[in-house]
């Protein structure tokens, strides 16, 4: 059972903001104070309720002891040491170190030198246990403690997070990630939602200035509300993060979210709607619509266009980068392709939308060599002004995968390659002639 602490918001000014001109920063739509929800920083929370978890960072450990040591375990082998930098506080720098012998991993979680203290870590191999001939294994830890967040005008607070830590056994390298949110329900004309706020910064810090989280390579804070009460705060078919530092609609009022740094407190004020609001979501392409044609940039510099494969079913996979739901499906897509690649009327194309080239390129160059289906980049990028291909062609959650027949009309339409999907895919396609060897 997940336990939501108390939440309470003043909504200030309920009118629409779309009419003004100008955002006025001094005025404040509603003001969120979020308390700390140890509980939630426990079990697969994240897993379940966030669709996008933050990246592992990694961290170089080395054999020297470090003078700050004032009293250690007694090790079964050469102990690694390593620093993670957690909160903003003057005193941010954590002591990690790593025993492979001992298959143990210590924090100085208190920052006083002295790493038989602490709360043990939650640890657990993420293998069976029985080392493979010829493979290290790796394994996880969890630690729910307490770091320093400045506020600022000389006020600091301690508030609870998650530490994740990964190792592989026998490297000299240790990955970590941060989870600190707040938690709890609020009321919104008339109606109770339950909210949480995330760091979504490496060391736990709400940024929510966009810029100067770009400058770090941070990302910024993000609101969560359960506007369709399912349970969760992972945004699937319904919108339900809302980013800091940018124009956001929020509930028919265009706002921009502010934090401070441990997230207990976080504002919206008034913000004049971005260029691409003046276009409305387009309806779904549904079953029987012809898509438009539209131009692709390959990873080779060159151009395609989808009237290229005129004449052959074409298995349209919308992706991105970022998404981690699309990476793992595009390897199930790879599979089914090679095994019907040999029929001259099918083509499967992989569209990247709302992304950046340079990511794209990116993703080319590490992962492009294991894909061997048609991959390009929709030119419009991360706009939105009624020109990307997700706006076009009314999709509002990728990855979304689109069946056109010989002539362009939508055979079939789904989102997210699900066991069921990939299922009623193969049928299609087989009950057009073009089937697996």
């Amino acid at each position: 059972m997940i336990l939501r602490a108390a939440l309470t918001m003043a909504l200030l000014l309920p009118a629409p903001l779309l009419a003004e001109k100008k955002p006025a920063p001094e005025k404040e739509v509603l003001r969120i104070s979020l308390p700390a929800s140890p509980l939630l920083l426990q079990g697969d929370f994240f897993q379940r309720n966030i669709a996008k978890s933050p990246a592992f960072q990694p961290v170089q450990l080395s054999a020297d002891r470090p003078s700050t040591v004032t009293k250690e375990h007694g090790y079964k082998g050469k102990p690694l040491y390593g620093t993670l930098t957690l909160g903003n506080a003057a005193k941010a720098q954590y002591l990690v170190v790593v025993d492979d012998e001992a298959k143990a991993v210590y924090l100085d979680g208190n920052q006083n030198g002295d790493l038989t203290d602490d709360s043990p870590v939650a640890w657990a191999w993420q293998s069976t246990g029985k080392k493979e001939e010829g493979k290290n294994r790796t394994f996880q830890g969890n630690w729910a403690i307490e770091v320093g967040f400045d506020l600022g005008a000389k006020k600091v607070t301690r508030s609870p997070i998650l530490l994740q830590v990964m190792h592989e056994e026998g490297s000299d390298k240790l990955s970590f990630r941060v989870f600190n949110v707040r938690s709890g329900r609020l009321d919104i004309k008339g109606k109770n939602y339950s909210a949480m706020v995330a760091s979504g910064s490496t060391t736990g810090v709400v940024l929510s200035d966009r810029e100067a989280a770009v400058a770090l390579k941070q990302g910024t804070g993000t609101v969560h509300i359960d506007v369709n009460g399912d349970g969760t705060f992972a945004p699937m078919s319904v919108r339900k993060s809302f980013g800091m530092g940018v124009p956001v609609e929020f509930f028919g009022q265009w706002v921009k979210f502010d934090s401070n740094a441990d997230g207990s407190l976080v504002v919206a004020r008034p913000a004049v709607a971005p260029p691409e609001a003046a276009f409305k979501p387009l309806p779904p392409k549904k079953v029987g619509d012809k898509i438009a044609d539209f131009e692709m940039l390959l990873p080779d510099g060159g151009k395609a266009r989808l009237s290229d494969y005129k004449g052959k079913i074409v298995v349209l996979d919308f992706w991105a980068t970022w998404c981690g739901p699309c990476l793992a499906a595009m390897p199930k897509v790879e599979t089914h392709w090679k095994a019907l690649k040999h029929n001259p009327n099918l083509a499967v194309l992989g569209v990247c939308v709302g992304d950046e080239k340079a990511a794209f390129d990116k993703w080319v160059k590490e992962k492009g060599p294991g894909y061997t289906f048609p991959i390009g980049f929709d030119p419009a990028g991360k706009q939105k002004l009624g020109k990307d291909l997700m706006y076009l062609n009314g999709i509002n959650m990728i990855p979304t995968t689109i069946v056109i027949d010989a002539e362009g009309i939508v055979l079939m339409r789904f989102a997210g390659l699900t066991p069921e999907n990939e299922k009623a895919l193969l049928k299609l396609l087989a009950d057009k002639g073009i089937k697996e060897q």
